[in-house]
């Protein structure tokens, strides 16, 4: 078995950082005050923190779902900092976004470079077929966080 490449460790980690500090934020402000932060955004946020923690296992564990996951969040999260803030008119483009689209760049393109392929034994898939698919994969997340956002009251009214 090939030896895990120090950048799979390294994203396994930041994933996992990401998703328990997202999870357990969340976890804490439900038990403060559940009526005033279950809303549906946080329930999102929430979906999206455990989806980062199992990509983070996942990686860790070699399963090509851990790369499916995180190439899909990581498009995500640039379409929902850039290209819906522009279409939305909500763009602030601070250091914030900066640093967040950056990040998330170098990420997509370390998990497309041909090393973490192989050791992924994802090397024979095209790459046309894998960059396709995470925008894809990418864009529909961004679409479940429209639609659970806007979803007309009387469907979530339970629990907001």
């Amino acid at each position: 078995m090939p030896k895990r490449p120090v950048g799979i460790g390294i994203l396994s980690i930041f994933n996992l950082i990401i998703g328990i500090l997202v999870t357990l934020t969340l976890a804490i402000l439900f038990l403060i005050d559940i009526q005033k932060y279950l809303t549906r955004s946080n329930i999102w946020l929430l979906m999206v923190g455990i989806m980062f923690t199992l990509s983070s296992i996942l990686l860790w564990k070699k399963k090509r779902w851990g790369w499916w996951l995180t190439s899909f969040l990581f498009v995500y999260t640039i379409l929902d900092t850039v290209a819906f803030g522009i279409l939305e008119n909500t763009l602030e483009f601070g250091y914030g976004s900066i640093i967040v689209t950056f990040v998330s760049l170098t990420i997509i393109y370390y998990i497309f470079r041909k090393n973490t392929l192989e050791y992924l034994e994802m090397h024979e898939e095209s790459m046309a077929n894998l960059i396709e698919s995470s925008i894809m994969g990418g864009i529909m997340l961004e679409m479940a966080n429209y639609f659970i956002s806007t979803a007309p009251s009387f469907l979530v009214s339970a629990y907001s």
